[in-house]
């Protein structure tokens, strides 16, 4: 989240944002909250969640969607959901194969795009 509101401060942050969370660590709920309220002025953000295995990326996933309800501007990207069963799509659970990656790619344009 430290990059995106950088990217911001700088004026290189454009007007709809893809932020991908949970898998490097817990996501604090507050830090999330107001990380998405200095980007009320974006059109769009779609979080993408979690599919790593950790304990704390569970939770993350959880701390996403209720604070997501906060922020109308903002959106989440049930990759989770959407990914569960393809195994084939990823190398661990987490990285993907060269069949999973244009796969993501379309689910994370489709997001972007409202479908």
């Amino acid at each position: 989240m430290d990059r995106v509101l950088a990217a911001r401060s700088r004026g290189q942050l454009r007007r709809a944002v893809v932020m991908h969370l949970g898998d490097a660590g817990p996501v604090s709920e507050a830090y999330l909250d107001r990380t998405l309220s200095a980007l009320g002025d974006r059109v769009r953000i779609v979080i993408i969640n979690s599919t790593a295995r950790f304990a704390f990326s569970k939770v993350g996933n959880v701390t996403i969607r209720q604070v997501v309800l906060r922020h109308p501007n903002v959106v989440v990207a049930d990759w989770k959901t959407y990914s569960a069963g393809h195994s084939d799509w990823f190398k661990d659970g987490l990285h993907l194969t060269p069949k999973g990656k244009p796969i993501f790619a379309q689910f994370v344009r489709r997001a972007m795009l409202g479908r």
